[in-house]
């Protein structure tokens, strides 16, 4: 199966092609990015791409106006851009929006508190399918987590609204995978058995919601 790729911002696209071509002038933050995207590791004290990042540098398509610009032009927008954003002048980014449905408060709330600390903002969490109908149905989402049981129901249809609003969806359970139902492509919704580890759960939210 081919891996799914998290789309590059324009500022991390432009921070892997200096790292690539061996200059310096990467700030912190986007170095910790390019990391936890495991597009660049650190060697003997410098940062080099990893196999990944090869692929992805290679795949750049040419360079744009601002990645040709003189080292100088990059810098000054570097550094307002951030200013601009604080006084409102540029818009800022956006946290991506993962709905949880779990019915269990103690593993909605240590999931909650996961990403959170990855930057993401957690709708919910709620632990009823009507309460997670509602927010499928009406909240901006860009992705969502969904326990099978949510208090004795089954959150099937929960995942097809999201699917028809065209939100990505992972089921999160500890019931075996083939109680998915062979209907409405939920089949081909991604599983994640419980217990999971937290970075297999992140990788596989940054798929979708990065």
């Amino acid at each position: 199966m081919r891996a799914i790729l998290v789309p590059l911002s324009a500022a991390e696209e432009i921070a892997l092609r200096r790292i690539g071509a061996g200059s310096l002038g990467v700030s912190a933050d986007l170095l910790a990015r390019l990391q936890e995207l495991a597009l660049i590791k650190r060697v003997a004290g410098e940062w080099t791409l990893t196999p990944l990042g090869k692929r992805r540098y290679s795949e750049l398509p040419d360079a744009p106006l601002r990645g040709r610009a003189p080292p100088v032009i990059d810098e000054i927008l570097d550094r307002y851009i951030p200013i601009a954003k604080a006084k409102g002048i540029a818009k800022p980014d956006q946290a991506r929006r993962i709905l949880v449905a779990e019915d269990c408060q103690l593993e909605a709330d240590l999931l909650a508190q996961l990403l959170h600390g990855r930057g993401y903002e957690v709708v919910g969490p709620v632990g009823r399918v009507r309460e997670a109908m509602m927010l499928a149905s009406d909240e901006r989402l860009n992705g969502a987590l969904l326990d099978i049981d949510l208090d004795g129901e089954r959150s099937f249809g929960v995942a097809s609204a999201l699917q028809r609003r065209s939100v990505p969806v992972a089921f999160v359970s500890g019931y075996d995978p083939s109680i998915v139902p062979d209907r409405h492509g939920l089949r081909a919704v991604p599983f994640v058995a419980k217990p999971f580890e937290d970075e297999a759960l992140v990788a596989m939210v940054k798929t979708f919601a990065s």
